[in-house]
């Protein structure tokens, strides 16, 4: 019910593909940033703090507001929330769904395969690289359903006009 009044109150340019695109490209930015601060490890001067605190508050909002955008230019699809899905959403919705998870277990593979065997060839990786790791792959897995419908849904007919 307030979903409904979301969308019908929403701006059309949220539902456009290349919007979406954006948002999803948008959604990655932050946490590779974030990562980049942790793995390279520069002296802890209170500037390289100011900004890592600055980078975190912005990935937070970042996550919030692309989250948002993306489900209401999803229409709430992979979300569930509360409206009934015919037969063709639910077949988009459960595609979606099985996509995403292929995709998430390729990136729990990368990052096991990465912090288990890049030590057996002398790169060391610490608690908190590894901590990093469990970070963003939890991050991407909270959106990534939304994210590849957001890629992958076409803009719809009654949107375009």
């Amino acid at each position: 019910m307030i979903f409904t009044w979301f969308e019908r109150h929403t701006p059309k340019w949220v539902f456009k593909q290349r919007f979406r695109r954006g948002l999803v490209v948008s959604y990655f930015i932050f946490p590779i940033l974030l990562a980049l601060f942790t793995i390279l490890q520069l002296e802890l001067t209170p500037t390289f703090v100011f900004a890592v605190i600055i980078v975190f508050c912005l990935t937070i909002i970042n996550m919030l507001l692309c989250r948002l955008l993306l489900t209401l230019g999803t229409r709430g699809l992979t979300e569930g929330l509360g409206k009934t899905l015919d037969e063709r959403e639910m077949q988009v919705r459960n595609k979606v769904y099985y996509n995403a998870f292929n995709i998430l277990i390729g990136l729990v593979t990368v990052s096991f395969l990465s912090v288990n065997i890049l030590p057996k060839f002398g790169i060391e990786i610490s608690k908190v690289e590894s901590n990093l790791f469990i970070v963003v792959l939890v991050y991407i897995g909270l959106a990534l359903p939304t994210m590849v419908l957001a890629w992958t849904q076409p803009d719809s007919i009654t949107d375009l006009e």
